[in-house]
């Protein structure tokens, strides 16, 4: 029991399985440490980090234990798409630039001509 300000708290104790199911579903989800938190009702996503600390030290997960860290952004190839546009379409898309750049051109002159 804690007493906080004229109030009493039951500390809420977590056995070493329960601690290794949350740190192994974090180690292999996509989620994280906060979702995971949150998933498994703890207060803090602090617990996490602290079990992942202290289940090493117990020998229950292997030194160097950690979540895979993720690849940064996608990858060229997940980029790159095949230009479904036509002719037609590229051409007006040309076209457009083209008036933006003469228009952006005209309008720092003070002159823009209709004709």
């Amino acid at each position: 029991m804690i007493e906080v300000g004229g109030s009493v708290f039951m500390a809420k104790r977590y056995s070493d399985e329960f601690k290794l199911t949350v740190i192994k579903d974090y180690y292999s989800s996509p989620l994280g440490v906060r979702a995971i938190a949150l998933k498994y009702g703890l207060p803090s996503k602090n617990y996490i980090n602290k079990w992942e600390k202290e289940l090493i030290a117990k020998g229950l997960l292997p030194q160097g234990s950690t979540k895979p860290i993720k690849s940064a952004g996608r990858s060229p190839e997940s980029i790159m798409r095949k230009d479904t546009r036509t002719e037609r379409e590229k051409q007006l898309e040309e076209e457009n630039r083209v008036l933006i750049v003469s228009v952006r051109g005209n309008m720092s002159t003070g002159f823009i001509s209709f004709y």
